[in-house]
């Protein structure tokens, strides 16, 4: 919007420097008015949430009953890494600075 379209409806001033968007108060006869930003307005833009697929209580019992019915080795004794456990030696850092603390007389 220039400054030439802007006026006063009152009284029909015309300011000689442009006005920012928001309101203005004419300096003659001090009537207030809005002027609109010179920006395009944005529209906000809705997506649609994706469509979930729920599972029928079918595919769920028989999900469950293929994770029960799996055949799983049930080894309850001890095995040998229990018995024997390899173990990598951990060795001290080497310390250049030895900090000493005493108790306060």
């Amino acid at each position: 919007m220039s400054h030439q379209n802007i006026k006063c409806s009152k009284c029909g001033y015309i300011p000689r420097d442009q006005p920012v968007s928001g309101a203005w108060y004419c300096p003659k006869c001090g009537k207030r008015m809005t002027i609109g930003s010179s920006r395009p307005k944005t529209t906000r833009k809705f997506y649609r949430k994706p469509v979930t697929v729920q599972k029928s209580r079918d595919q769920v019992t028989s999900q469950i009953y293929r994770k029960l019915a799996v055949d799983k080795p049930t080894d309850l004794g001890l095995k040998e890494s229990y018995i024997n456990p390899k173990v990598d030696p951990i060795f001290p850092k080497r310390r250049d600075k030895m900090r000493l603390f005493y108790k306060k007389d």
